[in-house]
């Protein structure tokens, strides 16, 4: 018992002694910041619907189904319309009888 009351002691204190309560330093420099320019497209809630729809089209996704396969594979071809790498991660799924 005394393990375990020195173990939360010590994590309590050092979760204090992490905390800092001193005003972060700023440095100043000549220089503007630039701000990132993000070219994201506009949220179409109709188009978002649709895809959606064809989505659940496929029937239950259900790992190693046909109807998983194919819902995959489209939302892969969806994904590379917006951009240039894919990665996809396979695996194998087992079910517990």
């Amino acid at each position: 018992m005394k393990k375990i009351s020195l173990l939360i002691l010590s994590s309590c204190l050092l979760q204090f002694t992490a905390c800092n309560n001193e005003e972060p330093t700023t440095t100043t420099t000549s220089e503007t910041p630039t701000k990132a320019v993000v070219n994201a497209p506009v949220f179409d809630a109709d188009n978002a619907y649709k895809l959606i729809e064809t989505q659940v089209a496929f029937g239950p996704r259900v790992p190693g189904t046909a109807a998983q396969t194919k819902c995959a594979a489209w939302i892969e071809s969806e994904i590379k319309k917006y951009v240039d790498t894919v990665y996809v991660q396979k695996t194998t799924v087992t079910q517990p009888i």
